[in-house]
């Protein structure tokens, strides 16, 4: 899966295959998307925002693995008075999530649930 997300007040992501073909775009209901990653498997996009929060969403396959929809996973909500998740990442496969903070704070999530 290929994703963009763009900057200024847009809060859409959208999704593309390697071909080219669209295959969805998602309203993060943030107020700006900072920056977007897939994790290894292809299954989870995080979505890191202006907020203190980073959206989880899970990419849904039939059982032949074509493209279903996206649908909300999860929210990992940080420290309120950071109010800046600058990246948010997958390091190691599907099982973490990483985000790095406007004040240069790294925090590590167990996302496996």
């Amino acid at each position: 899966i290929l994703t963009a997300c763009s900057s200024k007040e847009d809060t859409t992501i959208r999704l593309w295959t390697k071909k080219g073909k669209k295959l969805s775009t998602l309203d993060t209901k943030r107020l700006r998307t900072n920056s977007i990653s897939v994790s290894a498997d292809g299954r989870f996009i995080a979505a890191a925002s202006i907020t203190s929060e980073v959206a989880i969403f899970e990419v849904c396959r039939d059982k032949d693995h074509v493209f279903q929809k996206v649908k909300p996973a999860m929210i990992l909500k940080g420290r309120a008075q950071v109010l800046d998740v600058k990246y948010g990442s997958f390091p190691n496969g599907f099982h973490n999530v990483a985000t790095c903070l406007a004040n240069g704070d790294l925090q590590l999530w167990d996302t496996d649930v």
